[in-house]
């Protein structure tokens, strides 16, 4: 049986006999009774005493009415009040509940039962209160201690509760300002439409995490803001509100911004040097052909014209070994022309270059090569051109260096806007993972190097390999900007 402290005010002492008494029969509950019939000697025994429960006339000879409730709720924080009224002033008892008493009976119609319910429903009340209480104030520490902005909205989107946090960042002194403002208003104008279509989306989704809008400053001014919202739902289910946690994240932005436009220069500037870098083979290129070659073409007809000039076999054997020499220079120059800057490429295109690749990995290695082309390939930009003839010409190389292939192929198809390259052997294949983390070995550096120079461009380079299992080697690149 629960013990329970009960301060009777209550000058009439027949009334006060019959509801102790009342008290005195419950079956539940034991109650330890002190009474007073003043409101004076009420808030004394309040002071003195722990009372749980107050039972209070409020016609008393120092006081009457409402007065004598706000004087107890004057002193008392936590204890539940129960207001006997009178036959007619039902008014008197509803008031009081209003101002913070937790039930009222009409005194002269009281019964055992209805006192105890009375009393159990406003002791548990008053505890349930309690914790709401307790809850909304860890509640609200814990929001004002937080480094990100937090508001509630209603249905309709309008504030009705904002932080501290909340007013510093969109630049007000006083969070009260926010409250009963429309949260659109502190968008920028060109994000409306998102708002309608992400708070369609919250109430199909409960929760959107991570909303980037541009926010307005009072003043004028804007910030980029990462807003997270989810549904604030009632007891019976339905949703009620919005609870969004707002986080200013314009230096994470400018931050970002910074690191794209880097980024760009890095591209531009790699892009640059590659054009640098073919123009200067195309240079050498051309110079070997026109120059050298050419030297070599022409030693090679005044040894022929002083070969069938001369008589004596010894010279003659002498001159067909310079011969011999000088053909194996112009073979050599000339496949080195075509290594530096093949012809090839620039008059039909990169599937025709890299065919003619293949056939010479062919005929040098004695390799089985084929080439596929799924789609028709877009005229290429001269940066991306080159990129893709030196990728897949130094795919080729590490297949004769390391992969001890005998069947190489080659495919080409669009995907969009994106060209797809796959390098396909037969070989002995590799761990890939393990590979690209030996960044010391020389395949590995050129394959990190390949992938580096491919991302400056948007691009990706993938491999699929395993030991005896042969290499794929995936490349894709955006090639068509319109």
């Amino acid at each position: 049986m629960k013990s329970l402290n009960v301060l009777l005010i209550e000058d009439n002492p027949g009334d006060a006999f019959l509801i102790e008494e009342m008290l005195n029969a419950s079956k539940d509950w034991k109650f330890q009774v002190v009474k007073a019939i003043t409101l004076k000697q009420a808030l004394e025994k309040i002071r003195n005493n722990y009372i749980e429960v107050i039972i209070a006339d409020l016609g008393l000879p120092d006081s009457q009415g409402i007065a004598t409730v706000d004087a107890i709720l004057n002193h008392v924080k936590s204890t539940p009040i129960i207001v006997l009224t009178g036959m007619n002033d039902e008014q008197t008892g509803n008031e009081a509940v209003i101002r913070g008493a937790q039930d009222y009976l009409i005194k002269w119609n009281i019964n055992p039962d209805q006192l105890m319910r009375s009393i159990s429903y406003s002791y548990h009340r008053k505890k349930v209160e309690e914790k709401l209480i307790e809850s909304e104030e860890k509640f609200r520490v814990i929001v004002e201690a937080s480094p990100d902005a937090v508001i509630t909205l209603d249905l309709n989107c309008v504030i009705n509760y904002a932080s501290k946090r909340a007013a510093d960042i969109f630049g007000f002194d006083d969070p009260g300002i926010l409250t009963g403002m429309e949260f659109e208003k502190l968008v920028a104008p060109e994000h409306h439409e998102r708002i309608k279509a992400k708070r369609e989306k919250l109430f199909k989704e409960d929760t959107l995490l991570d909303v980037l809008y541009i926010l307005n400053r009072k003043g004028g001014s804007r910030f980029y803001g990462e807003v997270s919202s989810s549904l604030i739902i009632n007891k019976e289910g339905e949703p009620e509100g919005i609870i969004s946690i707002i986080k200013d994240i314009t230096e994470r932005k400018n931050s970002e911004m910074a690191i794209k436009a880097y980024q760009e220069n890095l591209r531009s500037m790699a892009s640059e040097l590659n054009l640098a870098e073919e123009k200067e083979r195309r240079k050498i290129a051309v110079d070997l052909h026109d120059d050298l070659g050419q030297t070599l073409a022409m030693t090679r007809i005044k040894l022929s014209a002083i070969k069938s000039l001369n008589k004596d076999p010894e010279i003659s054997e002498h001159l067909a070994e310079m011969e011999k020499h000088v053909t194996h220079a112009i073979k050599n120059s000339r496949s080195l022309t075509y290594e530096l800057s093949p012809p090839v490429l620039y008059e039909f295109g990169l599937a025709a270059a890299i065919n003619w690749k293949l056939e010479q990995l062919s005929n040098e290695h004695k390799i089985e090569t084929s080439l596929e082309v799924t789609d028709e390939l877009p005229e290429l930009r001269e940066d991306l051109l080159i990129l893709l003839f030196r990728a897949v010409g130094e795919l080729l190389n590490n297949i004769v260096k390391h992969a001890q292939a005998k069947n190489v192929k080659v495919t080409f198809n669009m995907d969009g806007k994106c060209l797809n390259i796959l390098v396909t052997d037969d070989g002995k294949g590799f761990d890939a993972k393990t590979t690209e983390d030996k960044k010391g070995q020389t395949s590995s550096i050129g394959l990190f190097s390949l992938r580096e120079r491919l991302e400056y461009f948007d691009g990706t380079l993938t491999i699929d390999s395993s030991e005896k299992k042969g290499t794929k080697v995936y490349i894709t690149l955006p090639v068509i900007f319109n």
